[in-house]
């Protein structure tokens, strides 16, 4: 390939059919419309670095960078980098030259750790990383569950259990008729739990503000109210299991957070949600539910795989450091 003509230039409002099919033709597994790219750059919270460049020959789109501050563990010097090459041009060095030239960009923000992720089974994306100094800092594991291969004969048995305990069960577009300060409430338990959930090592949650959390809550096109569960104890909201459906994977849901006020752990709770949410989807006709879990979170990922869910390759979370951070 000659490579005399290629450009790299900044991402603009024109690029974002382009970006979509990139993005879709190196990871076909998960599809993604033009709609939900913009409305996801669109919601950003104001406080995230974030910068793409377009890589190009003749016109033609090869592939696309990305730097940005990662919104849940947020610190300004620390960001996520993504190289994404179109699969017809990989092992020409393109990846290379494009990381090199999205570093540049990058410089001026001083940058003391950046990091990506690869899926395991790739492995020249993996052998990529590595070269460029990329090492293992964590693994996210993906599993999936058609909800038809599920018996929920013993659904009302726990239910009936947690019942005595208190817990009912209740649908967030019920709750927002019933809660004039359902916005509020949900924030606060969501910020409340998240500090719970795992981080690589050295990082801790960050709470976006009540701002941008609702935006991506509430005006996420594919926000829909009843595929949010809530446990409820006494009117208030004490733990939820969110589903999130997707434009491009009609028959799909993703599994967004699981979660327990940790006073009321361990009774059972998050798996009851889970699986009444799970009998929910199958009524509602979807053939397959994707879910993400860090490998540290033993709990749930014992009950996705008591539920049925398969495990699929994990995702490699590696690291680079590139300054000791010295706050």
């Amino acid at each position: 390939m000659q490579t005399l003509n290629l450009s790299l230039r900044p991402f603009s409002q024109d690029d974002y059919t382009d970006l979509t099919h990139l993005t879709n033709v190196t990871y076909p597994e998960y599809p993604i419309t033009e709609e939900e790219i913009r409305g996801f750059d669109k919601r950003r919270d104001p406080k995230i670095r974030w910068h793409r460049l377009m890589l190009e020959q003749d016109g033609t789109p090869l592939g696309f960078g990305l730097f940005e501050n990662m919104a849940w563990m947020f610190h300004p010097q620390k960001f996520f980098v993504e190289v994404n090459i179109h699969p017809d041009y990989r092992g020409q060095g393109l990846g290379t030259r494009l990381y090199k030239a999205l570093m540049s960009e990058l410089a001026s923000y001083k940058p003391t750790v950046i990091r990506t992720r690869v899926r395991e089974d790739m492995s020249s994306g993996v052998a990529f990383a590595q070269k460029q100094g990329f090492t293992e800092d964590t693994r996210d594991f993906e599993s999936r569950l058609d909800p038809n291969s599920l018996s929920f004969a013993h659904l009302e048995g726990l239910k009936e259990a947690i019942a005595k305990e208190g817990i009912s069960f209740m649908r967030l577009d019920e709750y927002m008729r019933l809660e004039p300060d359902y916005k509020q409430k949900l924030y606060n338990l969501d910020m409340e739990v998240s500090k719970d959930v795992p981080y690589p090592e050295g990082e801790s949650h960050t709470s976006p503000s009540f701002e941008t959390w609702t935006k991506n809550f509430f005006e996420n096109p594919n926000f829909q109210p009843e595929a949010h569960l809530l446990a409820m104890h006494q009117g208030d909201v004490i733990g939820f299991n969110s589903l999130w459906p997707t434009q491009a994977e009609p028959d799909c849901m993703y599994n967004g957070l699981t979660a327990v006020k940790r006073e009321f752990r361990r009774k059972g709770i998050a798996k009851t949600l889970k699986l009444e949410n799970l009998k929910w989807v199958r009524d509602q006709g979807y053939k397959v539910v994707k879910t993400w879990n860090n490998s540290q979170n033993k709990g749930m990922l014992a009950i996705n795989e008591a539920l049925g869910f398969k495990r699929q390759p994990a995702w490699i979370i590696l690291k680079k450091v590139l300054h000791e951070d010295n706050d």
